[in-house]
């Protein structure tokens, strides 16, 4: 049986963003952990720098990365992964998906820094006036 692209709505994306985003940066990993605990997410593993996602809830994938304490960095995983036999099916959904995460990013921090898009991958990035940067790609697989 294929696995069918899914994403968390566009309402959930934006509020997993901005936590992140929006928070005062650097942080530290106690309050990276703060982060996606309040968000309802959950260390599965015994690195607490990874984490559930609302599509995997048990099983870590996503993670912030640190150094010397500070947390520099977080992947945070708003789609499934589907498997490569079921690519060519999902790339219109999730091109989909993507387009509207950028158009509901958009309204909270204007339009992308950059923008770039080919056949089967696409990504848009913001830097931040708190000096956060949010990165959204997608392609066939995710």
């Amino acid at each position: 049986m294929p696995v069918e692209f899914q994403a968390v709505p566009v309402e959930r994306a934006v509020e997993i963003m901005r936590a992140w985003a929006l928070h005062t940066w650097p942080m530290r990993v106690k309050e990276g952990v703060r982060v996606y605990t309040d968000l309802g997410f959950r260390c599965a593993g015994s690195d607490r720098e990874a984490f559930t996602s609302d599509l995997s809830p048990d099983e870590d994938v996503s993670y912030f990365n640190s150094e010397n304490g500070s947390v520099f960095g977080v992947r945070v995983q708003l789609t499934n992964l589907v498997p490569e036999e079921g690519w060519a099916a999902s790339l219109p959904r999730s091109r989909e998906i993507f387009e509207s995460y950028v158009a509901a990013f958009s309204q909270v921090f204007g339009a992308p820094y950059s923008r770039e898009s080919t056949e089967s991958s696409f990504k848009a990035q913001w830097f931040l006036d708190n000096g956060a940067g949010v990165g959204l790609n997608g392609n066939q697989a995710l």
